[in-house]
Formats: C-alpha cells, sequence, structure tokens
C-alpha cells in the first residue's frame, strides 16, 4: 500500500511541470517561437492599439551583424520568447525615420525604447546593447500596469468583429449589433471598443431614419406602419430607435383596438326622421325621400312612421 501511495506521488510530480508547460503552450512551442518585426511604427500602433500591447522600439539595422547579435542575446531568449506573444516588436532602420529618432532622444545605435499605443515613452532610453534581463524587467512593468488581453480574448475579439463585418454587409443589423455588444465587452479600451462606438452611432442613424419614415407611414397607413414597426424593434434591438419603434408600434395598436371596439351609432326612427327633415332643409330632397322610406321600412309601427308618410306625399306631389 505504502509502494502505491510513493509510487502515486512521483508520477505526479513528474506530470506537473508537463501540466504546467502545457498550459504555457509547452516549452518546445516557445523555443519554436519567433518574434515577428514591424518597420513601421504606426503599424506596430494600430496592432498594440487593438490588443492593449506595449510596443518595443528598436533603433537597429536589420540584417546586419548588430541586428543578429542583438537578435541572438536578447530576442531570441526564452525569457523573452515567453513575453512576446503581448507585445508589438517594431524595429526602425537607423536614418529613415530621422524625425523618430529626434522625437525619442535617439543617440546611439542600437537603441530600445518602450512606448504605449499611443506612443507615450513608457521606459527610459537602452542605448547600444539592451541585455534580456533589462528588456524582461520593462516588459513586466508594463504588463502590470496594464494588461494585455488575454489569448481567449483576443479569439473571442476576433471571431466578434468578423462576425460584425459580414452581418453589416448583409445588412442584418440584429447581428451587427449583436456582435458589436461583445466587441464592447471584451475589448475594454482597445481600438476595438472604439470602433465599436463609431459603428452603433452608424447603425443607429440608420435605425432613426427607418423609424421616421415609419412615424409619417403611420399617418396614412398605421397598419402597414406598425408591421414594419416590429421589423424595426427586432433589427435594433436595444438601440434608441427600437424603443421608439415599439412605443409608436403599441399605441397604433391601441388605437386599432379602440375603432374596432367601437360600435356604430344605433339606427332608429327618431335618427332616421332627423336625418329626413335635415337633407330636406338642405333642398337633397331625393335623399330626403330615400331616408323617410327606410323608415317606414324598418320601423312601420313607429309614431315617426306615420309622419314620414305624411312628408314623403308632400315631397312627392311637389
Amino acid at each position: 500500500m505504502l509502494r502505491n501511495i510513493i509510487a502515486l506521488a512521483v508520477l505526479l510530480c513528474l506530470a506537473l511541470p508537463a501540466y504546467g508547460a502545457s498550459r504555457r503552450g509547452g516549452k518546445k512551442d516557445i523555443d519554436n517561437y519567433h518574434i515577428t518585426w514591424l518597420h513601421s511604427l504606426d503599424n506596430g500602433m494600430i496592432v498594440a492599439a487593438k490588443y492593449l500591447r506595449p510596443i518595443v522600439l528598436h533603433f537597429c539595422p536589420d540584417g546586419t551583424k548588430v541586428a543578429f547579435n542583438e537578435d541572438a542575446s536578447t530576442f531570441d531568449t526564452r525569457q523573452i520568447k515567453v513575453l512576446a506573444p503581448n507585445v508589438v516588436f517594431v524595429r526602425i532602420q537607423p536614418d529613415v525615420e530621422p524625425e523618430l529618432e529626434k522625437k525619442y532622444d535617439v543617440k546611439e545605435i542600437p537603441s530600445l525604447i518602450l512606448i504605449d499605443e499611443k506612443g507615450k515613452r513608457l521606459s527610459k532610453n537602452i542605448e547600444g546593447h539592451c541585455a534580456w534581463e533589462d528588456l524582461e524587467k520593462i516588459i513586466k512593468a508594463a504588463h502590470r500596469k496594464r494588461k494585455p488581453l488575454k489569448k481567449k480574448s483576443i479569439q473571442r475579439l476576433d471571431r466578434a468583429w468578423a462576425l460584425y463585418e459580414r452581418a453589416i454587409k448583409k445588412k442584418e443589423y440584429r447581428k451587427a449589433v449583436k456582435a458589436l455588444s461583445t466587441v464592447k465587452t471584451v475589448s475594454r479600451k482597445t481600438w476595438f471598443h472604439e470602433q465599436a462606438d463609431k459603428a452603433l452611432e452608424v447603425i443607429d442613424k440608420i435605425a432613426e431614419k427607418q423609424y421616421a419614415d415609419l412615424e409619417e407611414l403611420s399617418k396614412t397607413e398605421p397598419e402597414k406602419a406598425r408591421k414594419q414597426l416590429s421589423e424595426v424593434e427586432k433589427s435594433f434591438v436595444g438601440r434608441p430607435a427600437a424603443k421608439k419603434a415599439k412605443e409608436l408600434r403599441g399605441k397604433l395598436l391601441k388605437e386599432k383596438k379602440i375603432k374596432a371596439g367601437e360600435k356604430e351609432p344605433k339606427v332608429t326612427a327618431r335618427s332616421l326622421f332627423k336625418e329626413a327633415l335635415d337633407l330636406r332643409e338642405a333642398g337633397e330632397v331625393e335623399k330626403a325621400k330615400a331616408k323617410l322610406r327606410e323608415l317606414i321600412e324598418k320601423f312601420p309601427k313607429d309614431p315617426f312612421a306615420g309622419e314620414a308618410r305624411r312628408i314623403l306625399e308632400e315631397l312627392e306631389k311637389g
């Protein structure tokens, strides 16, 4: 029994490191990982803004012995590769963008600076060779200050944004709004979040236009407008126009029920007699005769029927 327990404990001790490696992507995955260098700060800022990643801005002639040594001693080390998926690497060729060198006060090549997606400095200049320990230190400090999006969040964000783009092309606004809602939930204050706000503004304008058209239509064709307002509710669920469409549709439905419940005025001998007299006064003799005949036919025994016969005879005599 004791031997079995000891054997199980040994197996667990051996398995835990492997489990940890698999959780981090595995040692082999890290060793095979290669940093992708961008050569435009503008492109680097876009990527950084999308996923809340700091930017390693490296002023170094790419493809030279200097760059090779920097890669081998710093950027290709396992310690930096572990952090690399949450960092944007931009390598600037010396003298190609002198305004950047001036902006960041670059006095020596190579030089390295850590900045954010807006170009704000996150570290001091590291002139000359940058040891991996120094780079690791400033990257971790940046990550502590603002955590980048996790892998699962990035995948969810990319899927939601792709869904939005497909939906908006097909004018499937319900799907587009739902996708943008996911984007805003996941993206925090990234480029995606800002773009989602702009996209929702455009969708709201479309929704408001549809609502305004249906509001005008409701004045002449309430039933047709009511049905189309239901579509606006479904297409733009959660948006201001959908709320207004629901209110207007409810109002039109209420009016329809009231009209449906209204009873036609009850026809009596008195009412027919009065209508006939009014028509005679207005000079519409033939219509007056028709009303009198209707009265006599419907209410032959009513006292008004006798008077109607007398007036009818007078009218027919002329």
